[in-house]
C-alpha cells in the first residue's frame, strides 16, 4: 500500500503533460523560450485533471497550469488551507465555566466545616462548639478570628488537633477548636502517671506500671494499655497496687490495676 507521500508524488507525476511542439527549451537554436513561471499555460496538450480532494478536511484544491523550469508545463495544486478548529473543542474549552470555578472563601461569622462548604478566608479558622465533635457528624462551625494574645489562665482543654492547650483562648490562637475540656486523653503506649505528663489514658485503657515502678511511688511512669475484656481462669495470684489480691495479672489489669508484687498481698 502506498504512503500518502508516495500517492501524492504519483498523482503529481500523472498530472504533468508535455507542452506542444511549438514550445522548446530556451537556448535551442531558433527556439521559443518557455513561458515564465506563473504564466498561463495555454499550449499544454492533454485533458485537464479531474477534480481531486487532497486536503485532510476534504476541501477541493484549485488547479493552476504552470510552466515548469525544464520547459514543460503541467497542472499544480496550491497548499491545503489551515485546518479548521474542531467544533467539539471550542477555543474557550480550557476556560473553566463560571459554575465550575472554586467558590470564594468564607468570611467572618459565616457557617463553615460541613460538606460542600468552602474554607474560611485566611487568617480565620472554622471554630466548632464542643457539641459538634470537631465536625465529625458534619455539624457546622463558624468562621472566627484567631486571637493575638491570651490570658495565662490554666483551664486545660483538648483541641481538635489532639493537643492539650492551657485554655480555650490558646486553642483558638492556634486555629484549633476545642474537642473537650481537660487534658487530651493519652494514646495507648504513651507515658503516663508521672509529673510533667498531663492527661489520662483514653477510655478503655489504663496506666499500667511495671512492678519495678512500685506503683508510681517514685514518680516512675507507666504506659497506657488496653483494659482486657476477658482473662484465662489460671491461678497465679498477684498483689495489685490497690492492695487487693487477684487470681492472676490479667484479672488485676481487667480492674485497671497495676501489679505491685507477685503472690497474694500480705495480710
Amino acid at each position: 500500500m502506498k504512503t500518502p507521500l508516495a500517492l501524492t508524488l504519483s498523482l503529481t507525476a500523472a498530472l504533468l503533460v508535455a507542452c506542444s511542439s511549438s514550445i522548446t527549451p530556451a537556448g535551442d537554436a531558433g527556439g521559443t523560450a518557455p513561458p515564465p513561471p506563473g504564466a498561463a499555460c495555454t499550449t499544454c496538450s492533454g485533458p485537464s485533471p479531474a477534480d481531486a480532494k487532497l486536503c485532510p478536511d476534504g476541501a477541493s484544491l484549485g488547479r493552476v497550469c504552470l510552466a515548469r523550469a525544464d520547459g514543460t508545463c503541467g497542472y499544480d495544486f496550491p497548499p491545503c488551507p489551515p485546518a479548521k478548529p474542531d467544533a467539539a473543542t471550542p477555543n474557550d474549552a480550557a476556560t473553566p465555566d463560571a459554575a465550575d470555578a472554586a467558590p470564594a472563601p468564607l468570611g467572618l461569622g459565616e457557617s463553615c466545616g460541613g460538606r460542600g462548604r468552602p474554607p474560611c478566608a485566611s487568617p480565620l479558622f472554622c471554630k466548632f462548639p464542643i457539641a459538634a465533635a470537631c465536625g465529625a457528624a458534619d455539624q457546622p462551625g463558624v468562621c472566627a478570628d484567631k486571637p493575638a494574645v491570651c490570658t495565662k489562665e490554666l483551664a486545660p482543654v483538648c483541641g481538635c488537633d489532639g493537643k492539650t492547650y492551657s485554655n480555650s483562648c490558646e486553642a483558638d490562637k492556634a486555629g484549633a477548636s476545642v474537642a473537650s475540656t481537660g487534658d487530651c486523653p493519652l494514646a495507648d503506649g504513651a507515658a503516663c502517671g508521672t509529673r510533667g505528663i498531663p492527661g489520662v489514658c483514653a477510655p478503655g485503657s489504663f496506666c499500667k506500671r511495671s512492678i519495678a515502678a512500685a506503683c508510681g511511688s517514685f514518680d516512675a511512669p507507666g504506659a497506657c494499655s488496653k483494659i482486657p475484656m476477658t482473662c484465662a481462669p489460671s491461678r497465679d495470684p498477684v498483689c495489685g497496687c490497690d492492695g487487693t489480691t487477684y487470681g492472676n495479672a490479667c484479672e488485676a489489669e481487667k480492674s485497671s490495676v497495676s501489679v505491685k508484687s507477685l503472690g497474694p498481698c500480705p495480710t
